[in-house]
């Protein structure tokens, strides 16, 4: 009887939502500070997707949407703290030498994004031999302090071209 009132009770607490992660696909389904910050920074673009992470011993909230053609993410904690935000730029918005820097880091790419990450950093990613590879470079072309191309789960390998 003791195990049957112990299943019943587990039913019911996934039921509530009161699971270990419970469902953080929604904004509604994640903390208020954290829904408020990516809808703050969405605009008026429609967000359908928030997706959690953990990193270290922080909980993670990112979502993704977009403005015209161009895609649009932000990360932010359950505070509502934005820890990152990439906003997908077109060629001709990339300053010159982060466009010639990426095409040679990038060596081998038929097409090449970009995106404006927070400060003067851009991402440049392309897909090369079927894996998929970034830079991650300052206005000026620079590679960024501490690019280790750790943010792709594609890289089969985990090698970086620069």
């Amino acid at each position: 009887m003791n195990h049957l009132r112990c299943a019943l009770l587990s039913l019911v607490l996934v039921a509530c939502g009161a699971g270990a992660s419970g469902d953080r696909s929604t904004l509604a389904s994640i903390p208020r500070p954290a829904a408020a910050a990516l809808t703050a920074q969405a605009g008026t673009a429609e967000i359908k997707h928030v997706s959690r992470e953990v990193e270290g011993d922080r909980e993670l909230f990112e979502a993704s949407w977009w403005e015209g053609d161009l895609e649009r993410e932000a990360k932010v904690t359950a505070t509502g703290e934005l820890v990152e935000l990439e906003i997908q730029v077109r060629e001709a918005d990339v300053p010159a030498p982060v466009r010639a820097a990426a095409v040679k880091s990038l060596a081998g790419a038929t097409t090449i994004k970009y995106v404006r990450l927070r400060g003067d950093l851009y991402e440049a990613e392309a897909v090369i031999g079927g894996k998929e590879h970034d830079v991650t470079l300052t206005a000026t072309g620079a590679p960024a302090p501490g690019d280790d191309d750790d943010d792709h789960d594609d890289d089969d390998d985990g090698e970086h071209e620069d």
